[in-house]
């Protein structure tokens, strides 16, 4: 088979699979809303880039989503679609309930969310556990949270939308 046909292949994939990861997200947002809780106003994806001086950026490593609690707003929850990670074969989904001191903002979240890698470790090592201590989770993730507790899930046991609901949203909301 020529480069060419594999690239056209590869693309066609991938056309299939964010159109798959985008149903999967709006399908939480839907669920997650149902329980009282917003996704922010708008949506994007910041870490794509077009430039010829970044081709790592060309292809999508994660999507981010937060959603803050109406009735309680310094809780939050962030879902992480994980699709390069190193210590992983296999694409995980981070899910992470958080409290802060304050009412939480979408805009402070995202942009204080710089590198999950400690709490994403953290909860490889010990899956059993969802309480994640306080220097992990404020090492570049949430610095500015007061409790946070999460899990992984990979993303290919998030077969449908009862299965997302029964692996991803119901443990997430049961979480402290």
């Amino acid at each position: 088979m020529s480069v060419g046909r594999n690239a056209k292949q590869a693309i066609v994939f991938l056309k299939s699979f964010y159109r798959d990861l985008q149903s999967l997200m709006v399908t939480c947002e839907q669920q997650l809303g149902e329980q009282g809780w917003k996704p922010p106003a708008s949506s994007q994806i910041g870490e794509l880039s077009n430039s010829l001086r970044k081709p790592h950026r060309w292809v999508l490593d994660s999507v981010f989503r937060s959603f803050i609690c109406t009735d309680r707003p310094s809780e939050a929850l962030v879902i992480v679609v994980l699709l390069n990670v190193k210590q992983f074969d296999d694409a995980q989904v981070l899910a992470v309930h958080c409290h802060f001191d304050k009412p939480a903002k979408h805009e402070r979240i995202w942009h204080r969310w710089t590198n999950a890698s400690r709490m994403i470790e953290f909860l490889a090592t010990d899956p059993g556990t969802t309480e994640i201590p306080r220097d992990v989770s404020t090492d570049g993730a949430l610095p500015d949270a007061s409790k946070v507790h999460g899990f992984l899930v990979p993303l290919d046991k998030l077969t449908d939308e009862e299965v997302l609901h029964t692996r991803l949203i119901e443990p997430l909301l049961k979480l402290p």
